[in-house]
């Protein structure tokens, strides 16, 4: 490499003696030779000079009339194309405008002259679609005359089978009357005789209780207890208040004069486990009574059964949160009319207890909850006030 500290490694040509060291480009063109010393020289001499403040602009010499991006000339000429450079080919119908740029007062954005019509209001636009309802009525009413066809045929079928119906009974009624009437008699023997049947065992039971013997099964048994409840005279220990729990016209009376209320009065000598329990009731006024068994010694725990003069029976477990149903029924045993006795009999034997009317079998239940306690008798007042007198109270302990 050469040492001249201006060689250029990017210029191929070979070193200029006249080249200016100040610029790798090389010193500017030389000045043509028409400028001489006049200072108005134009080297660009193609362009027109430019016109003096307020004078009209020139001619334009290069208007070409069939370049459509060309601005129109100033001064219009519509005498034909020629030579005439001025030449305006459109004619002196084209439109006249009105401020146009040659108007040194022109604002191409300011307001147009008012022509004295008001402007045209915009046209509101249309509110959204509703939907059509016509189709949802018809179909309704469509529907409720269908509707009311099909009851129409409903009724009239009902009437017809209705009539069909009456007239079959009518004659299975006629042709029944006398075999009824047969049954009737036959049903009636029958019933008197399981009464007088009932009525004799009973009395067998309770001559044989009276006598001390213990008349349920699996019998046997050592009487405890065998008060006729005509006093306090046997050291039992009843309460007694001489009103809601009384010895009263040679019976034990209880009465419970509030709504839905059960009145309990239970006897304070012995407690009993596995026992028979046998007592009379007799309803004086009201719905019924029963007897208390297992009972703790502040009578909040015990099991009651409840006897009602509607032929119905309940057995209960008591607690302080109220009475909870271990079973129930019904039975024909139960006489149901007031002043009537109804012999209450009560087996228990651990979780197992068994329920007579009457010395009948009613029904057998099951509950562990109480093994032990008390013996006692109550009414109940289900919506009437209620008055029970009890007499002829034994316990066999098993």
């Amino acid at each position: 490499m050469s040492q001249n500290p201006n060689y250029n490694p990017y210029n191929p040509n070979p070193s200029d003696p006249n080249q200016n060291p100040g610029t790798s480009y090389g010193a500017p063109p030389p000045p043509p030779p028409n400028q001489g010393s006049n200072p108005n020289y134009n080297p660009y001499p193609v362009n027109p000079p430019t016109p003096g403040p307020g004078a009209p602009p020139p001619p334009n010499t290069n208007y070409d009339p069939y370049n459509p991006y060309q601005a129109n000339p100033t001064t219009r000429d519509t005498s034909g194309p020629g030579s005439n450079p001025n030449y305006y080919p459109y004619g002196s119908n084209d439109p006249t405008v009105v401020n146009s740029p040659s108007n040194p007062n022109y604002a191409p954005y300011q307001q147009q002259p008012s022509t004295g019509v008001p402007p045209i209001p915009p046209v509101p636009s249309a509110p959204p679609p509703r939907p059509r309802r016509t189709g949802r009525i018809l179909a309704i009413i469509a529907g409720v005359v269908v509707l009311l066809i099909i009851v129409g045929i409903i009724f009239a079928v009902a009437a017809n089978n209705s009539a069909t119906t009456a007239h079959t009974n009518a004659t299975a009624t006629a042709n029944a009357q006398g075999t009824a009437q047969t049954a009737n008699s036959a049903a009636t023997a029958n019933a008197n005789a399981t009464a007088n049947a009932n009525a004799t065992a009973s009395a067998a039971a309770t001559a044989t209780a009276s006598a001390g013997v213990n008349p349920y099964p699996p019998g046997g048994g050592t009487l405890a207890i065998n008060d006729p409840l005509t006093d306090n005279s046997q050291g039992n220990n009843w309460p007694d208040d001489g009103k809601v729990c009384t010895f009263t016209g040679g019976s034990y009376q209880i009465s419970e004069s509030q709504t839905g209320f059960v009145q309990n009065c239970t006897t304070q000598a012995k407690h009993f486990s596995d026992f028979a329990y046998q007592v009379e009731m007799t309803v004086k006024q009201g719905d019924g009574g029963g007897v208390v068994f297992r009972a703790d010694d502040s009578d909040t725990h015990y099991y009651y059964l409840g006897v009602y003069l509607t032929g119905n029976y309940e057995l209960d477990k008591v607690d302080p949160s109220g009475f909870h149903t271990i079973g129930k029924g019904s039975s024909s045993a139960i006489k149901t009319q007031l002043n009537q006795v109804n012999v209450i009999g009560i087996v228990a034997q651990g979780s197992t207890i068994d329920i007579y009317i009457n010395m009948q079998h009613l029904n057998t239940f099951t509950d562990s909850t109480l093994v032990a306690g008390r013996v006692g008798v109550a009414a109940e007042d289900v919506s009437n006030s209620t008055v029970v007198d009890f007499n002829n109270l034994k316990v066999w302990i098993l």
